[in-house]
């Protein structure tokens, strides 16, 4: 593998993190090429370069994800991109997402009501909205429950809330954070 050629804002090394499954690594370099090599010997598996030319402004930096046999990843840039699934043993694209082109973050999976999702990046899209959890114990302490450890964790998630909601409030993308907690009720 060659390093970037003009680096990159002056530094030519990767800014994604390689995955690691079933006996494979999987890397996203810093011009949109997304490899799968065999973790014991080093082998080149497969290689896609399915937006070649077409790459984020600031080059990429979104990890490939795997999960259940496939390796997803944002690829591409601008209006020319998307999300693709390839089967990891073989790399044959299993099934992609086209729009908008990919962002600074790698893909989150979620499992909603037994449902599987990915989510990636909206700004794009204009619109959005990211649900985080949290815990009314950061703002009302209680002496009968252990809470410096979920204050520390989502007093820190509930700051991430409050800064993201102003930062992509512009692009329509709604932050917001429910915060479960004990509450009184009126009983006979």
């Amino acid at each position: 593998m060659l390093p970037a050629s003009p680096p990159a804002q002056g530094f030519t090394g990767p800014r994604c993190s390689p995955s690691v499954a079933d006996g494979k690594v999987v890397t996203l370099g810093l011009r949109g090429t997304l490899s799968c090599y065999d973790a014991a010997k080093g082998t080149l598996l497969w290689r896609k370069e399915d937006f070649k030319g077409s790459l984020p402004r600031f080059l990429t930096s979104a990890s490939p994800v795997v999960a259940d046999g496939l390796c997803l990843a944002p690829l591409g840039g601008g209006d020319n991109g998307g999300v693709i699934a390839y089967q990891l043993a073989s790399g044959e694209e299993k099934w992609r997402w086209n729009g908008d082109g990919a962002s600074y973050a790698s893909p989150v999976l979620m499992t909603v009501d037994g449902t599987k999702l990915v989510i990636a990046e909206m700004e794009k899209r204009r619109s959005g909205h990211v649900v985080q959890i949290t815990t009314s114990l950061i703002e009302h302490a209680n002496s009968n429950v252990p809470s410096v450890l979920a204050s520390l964790t989502k007093g820190g998630l509930s700051a991430a809330t409050k800064s993201l909601a102003i930062e992509y409030a512009k692009a329509g993308i709604r932050v917001n954070a429910v915060a479960p907690g004990a509450a009184n009720t009126l009983t006979d």
